[in-house]
């Protein structure tokens, strides 16, 4: 009976450790070639809106969503604009 609180014990902990680290793993990240956005006709690719938060990222800016959605604007507006 004791040996059963145990193992059920043990079994409920590792159950509660897999969850949590299930909870703080990254959900699955876009592919590079699933597009953000189509302008005109011409996509806009994941790949290339990585490519620009890896550039501004590098020189010191912190990767947060308005930086990404800011990135995402100015992609459009260049393409709308060539």
């Amino acid at each position: 009976m004791k040996n059963n609180l145990l193992v059920n014990l043990f079994a409920l902990a590792a159950t509660v450790i897999v969850a949590n680290v299930s909870a703080q793993t990254k959900p699955e990240a876009k592919s590079d070639y699933e597009f953000v956005a189509t302008v005109n006709g011409s996509p806009i690719t994941q790949g290339l809106l990585n490519l620009n938060v890896r550039a501004l990222t590098s020189h010191g800016q912190k990767d947060t969503p308005e930086l990404r959605q800011a990135i995402k604007e100015d992609l459009i507006n260049k393409e709308l604009i060539a």
